[in-house]
């Protein structure tokens, strides 16, 4: 018995908070608008930009002055890690103690930006840091691509599911405890055509919020049904039972570990379910149209901002020069 005890694996090592050092080309500025904005509100911003002769930056953050904190376990089998970036919604916050056994039985390394907590801004600071995060750990560590995730607790929750529908050529899923995010509601939408297609068909989403958390419990139901009416079916439920408004346990870790890497099954009804909403689109942009021939321009605008904030850049770029239209007829008026 006392041999069995003294051959047992080492304890897994604390986390350090090591310099992010430098960005990566993956969260510039021109990518994060590319991947975050909707047609119509990237085509503003370059009108903007061209009026005004003032480019943005190429970063919107100086990655010499951020930090991570980190987490790697001893090499697993194989030699090749899993990862989870973990974004907090507070800087206060570290990585759970109980956490570090079920990552290194996982053979996941861990990292979460410093300073991406909820007074952050959002595109330019918390997405931008999840990426740069993940850039840094794959430019140091032997990662598999196909275990590649990001999660969130709270508003970090609700980042890390918009960094996984904007990035789910990065990332193959997130895992989502104590809040999630609606598409369509505060600007959040769905990415460039190839990328949406990418995140609806593929990418995994496990909800784990805790059971006593009845307010972010009720958002992530009423959120699974859009994102199931915009034909996402990767989602699963990790109930973390009488878990309030908190992380879970280590417990609970590895059961989310464990489901966010089981695939996503190939859906034999989605490219039909995609025809579909392509249909709706296209009806949506013929009401436009057809309320633009009318002269009822605010109408139109009002119209098309609700087709973008459901379908993002599903819809491709069709609704730009519509939207163009619009907003010159409408300041011609106002010239008037």
């Amino acid at each position: 018995m006392l041999a069995a005890f003294s051959q047992a694996a080492p304890a897994a090592p604390a986390p350090r908070i090591v310099p992010l050092e430098s960005p990566s080309p993956l969260a510039s500025t021109a990518e994060l608008v590319r991947r975050t904005f909707s047609p119509t509100s990237r085509d503003r911003l370059q009108q903007v930009a061209a009026g005004t002769g003032q480019q943005p930056p190429e970063y919107s953050l100086d990655a010499s002055r951020e930090e991570l904190e980190l987490f790697v376990p001893p090499a697993p089998p194989g030699g090749r890690y899993g990862l989870l970036v973990f974004v907090m919604p507070a800087q206060s916050l570290q990585m759970p103690d109980d956490w570090r056994q079920p990552l290194a039985d996982a053979g996941f390394i861990y990292v979460s930006p410093r300073r991406a907590g909820n007074d952050q801004a959002v595109i330019e600071r918390r997405i931008a840091l999840a990426v740069h995060a993940y850039a840094y750990v794959n430019g140091r560590y032997p990662i598999d691509p196909e275990r590649v995730f990001v999660g969130g607790f709270s508003g970090g929750s609700r980042m890390a599911q918009w960094t996984a529908m904007a990035y789910p050529d990065v990332f193959r899923g997130a895992m989502l405890v104590g809040g999630s995010l609606q598409i369509g509601e505060y600007e959040v939408v769905l990415p460039p055509r190839d990328l949406a297609l990418h995140f609806l068909s593929r990418s995994r989403l496990v909800f784990a919020t805790g059971s006593e958390d009845a307010l972010n419990g009720g958002i992530d139901r009423r959120n699974r049904k859009v994102l199931q009416s915009l034909c996402f079916g990767g989602y699963s439920r990790e109930a973390q039972l009488r878990l309030g408004h908190w992380l879970p346990s280590g417990k609970g870790l590895a059961r989310v570990l464990q489901a966010l890497q089981e695939p996503v099954p190939a859906d034999p009804r989605f490219e039909a379910c995609v025809r579909g909403l392509d249909e709706d689109i296209g009806r949506r942009l013929a009401d436009v149209e057809a309320l633009m021939a009318a002269g009822r321009m605010q109408e139109a605008g009002v119209a098309l901002g609700r087709m973008e904030d459901r379908y993002g850049g599903l819809a491709g770029d069709r609704a730009v020069p519509l939207a163009r239209r619009i907003a010159a007829a409408l300041a011609a008026d106002d010239v008037q």
